[in-house]
């Protein structure tokens, strides 16, 4: 099992197990290096700011990354188990909070329940664990993954059904099928990631345990539609330009500033250039275990990753594939399941 998937299954049991939050954390900058991180699960950049989800403390950090000073994101409630981020049209971020989507406004720190409380349903079907999520450009909202499916909330609350929900899971081969075809009859499953461009298609990073099932597709905003964006008859090539392996344990999902589809999966980062089809390697690195738990591009093209088993905000420069630590003073092992 990949580590995204042992940390996803991880996080209900995570936000129960870790020490109640008494209230909403110091917002008091300090130096990034100093500040002690507990799981960081998930990253995001906007503009100079880095945002950093600290799981285990329950809390969102914001990093500058001009004066390399951390701070909390003041909350009006405290969060129950947050997990993942995306930064909603309306400049308030959107974020997986255990059971629920919540908005959490960026200038008052207001926290607003989008969907879900105890659990998150679309046209009477349970979503299950929530895993990955990406804002809708498409006038707010928010696209959700849950064990099986993906649903769409919209600004007002509503959930609707956007694909899979077929209830196989990332063991049975049909969890990639239907391409081509509707992606709401299709088979989704084991989903990592979810990434929207400015039109509304949405990118799914999947993995499984049977082999050729790992893939990146898309589902057309238009027609609905489901393709395999990269899997595995695409060729990749190397940093050095010879033929490399295939994808394999794809996790996160992001754009560089060109438009090109950047890719962390297990011990390499990739970008796909969706116009001409290629894909290349442009980092070897990888964390002390297992992969990445959350991938960002900075305005200057550097790759900001966050290490859950080191506790730490790492920078890779894409050009010469060096790596550093810009927040989190570690290290704090976390045993996370394969």
């Amino acid at each position: 099992m990949g580590v995204r998937r042992a940390v996803l299954l991880g996080a209900v049991a995570v936000a129960m197990a870790a020490p109640a939050w008494n209230g909403t954390p110091a917002a008091k900058a300090a130096p990034a290096a100093d500040v002690s991180l507990d799981g960081p699960s998930d990253v995001l950049v906007d503009g100079g700011t880095v945002y950093v989800v600290d799981q285990r403390h329950k809390a969102i950090r914001r990093l500058d990354l001009a004066t390399r000073r951390l701070t909390a994101v003041p909350t009006s409630e405290p969060l129950i188990g947050p997990f993942k981020i995306a930064m909603g049209s309306d400049r308030a971020l959107i974020a997986i909070d255990l059971f629920r989507v919540v908005r959490i406004s960026l200038d008052d720190g207001r926290v607003t329940t989008l969907a879900g409380e105890r659990r998150l349903e679309a046209e009477g079907r349970r979503v299950g664990a929530l895993e990955a999520i990406a804002a809708d450009p498409r006038g707010g909202g928010a696209f959700v993954a849950g064990l099986d499916s993906i649903v769409r909330i919209d600004g007002a609350g509503r959930v609707s059904h956007v694909a899979g929900g077929t209830g196989l899971t990332g063991y049975d081969p049909g969890a990639t099928s239907g391409d081509g075809g509707p992606a709401a009859s299709a088979g989704f499953a084991f989903v990592s990631d979810l990434l929207a461009d400015p039109s509304g298609n949405l990118y799914v990073a999947q993995f499984s345990d049977f082999p050729g099932g790992d893939r990146v597709r898309r589902i057309d905003a238009a027609t609905g539609v489901v393709t395999t964006v990269i899997g595995p008859e695409t060729a990749i090539a190397g940093r050095d330009g010879a033929e490399a392996d295939d994808l394999a344990d794809p996790q996160h999902l992001a754009w560089d500033a060109s438009g090109g589809l950047v890719v962390a999966e297990r011990g390499r980062i990739l970008r796909a250039d969706l116009a001409s089809g290629g894909v290349r390697v442009i980092s070897d690195r990888q964390p002390s275990y297992g992969s990445w738990s959350g991938l960002a591009i900075a305005p200057d093209g550097a790759l900001i990753v966050t290490d859950y088993t080191l506790n730490r905000v790492r920078r890779i420069d894409p050009r010469t594939d060096r790596i550093r630590s810009i927040a989190g003073r570690g290290p704090r092992i976390h045993a996370i399941e394969m």
